[in-house]
């Protein structure tokens, strides 16, 4: 069955839609963006989960993860749904860390400078991470054009579109990957971070693990068995 997804399947695991349209989203030309990019994550949306996984098995060489490629976040709402809800409304204008920070946390809590900085840091580079934004130069941050028709899919859609966006993630691939083969420990796996690094990320990794788990579209199980945490 995947042979008749290839195409579209290669091109989503090369980012190659997000890259096209960053130019557009830089320079504010929108027509037809947005109707030309739900009609590919509809597209992506209908092809079966296990086309992906299949994909990822025959076609991902095994690479080392560094720390830069582990997710680290404190809610997957707010790295998501939220993060591209309160960009949009901004008009995707460029964010910094800071400015990303206090619209995910705007609930009038007193904190510090480097709260703020670090939350909407963790936040931004995991939707980055997901596909859903993307950095220029000057360290901006802006929605993708899937960023910016994310939070618009209903409530069953983006879940689904979620579920793709994190089998494309370099990690979660690799993890597929690795566990498609059988049973290892996460740590040795992980083996370019540092023990301190690792306690500190391995919650977000078994969170992102338990999405998949829940799929009713496809079952991970093979991962929940085979990755030793």
């Amino acid at each position: 069955m995947i042979n008749m997804y290839n195409k579209l399947l290669r091109s989503f695991f090369n980012y190659e839609h997000e890259e096209k349209t960053k130019t557009s989203i830089l320079e504010g030309k929108f027509a037809n963006l947005e109707e030309l990019t739900d009609t590919y994550l509809h597209e992506l949306i209908s092809i079966p989960i296990s086309c992906f996984v299949e994909y990822i098995v025959q076609n991902c060489k095994r690479e080392p993860i560094m720390a830069a490629d582990v997710f680290q976040f404190s809610d997957i709402k707010d790295a998501t749904t939220n993060i591209c809800q309160v960009v949009c409304t901004q008009g995707n204008p460029g964010l910094c860390f800071q400015d990303i920070g206090h619209m995910l946390l705007d609930d009038n809590i007193s904190r510090s400078h480097t709260a703020f900085n670090k939350y909407g840091e963790n936040h931004i580079k995991t939707a980055e991470a997901l596909g859903l934004a993307f950095r220029t130069g000057k360290r901006q941050y802006y929605l993708s054009s899937t960023g910016l028709c994310f939070c618009k899919l209903a409530n069953d859609l983006r879940s689904k579109l979620l579920t793709r966006l994190v089998l494309r993630n370099k990690l979660i691939a690799q993890l597929v990957l690795a566990a498609a083969n059988g049973p290892f420990e996460l740590e040795t796996f992980l083996y370019d971070l540092s023990e301190s690094t690792y306690l500190r990320r391995r919650t977000n990794i078994k969170y992102i693990i338990s999405m998949l788990l829940d799929s009713l579209e496809y079952d991970f199980s093979f991962m929940a068995n085979n990755i030793i945490l």
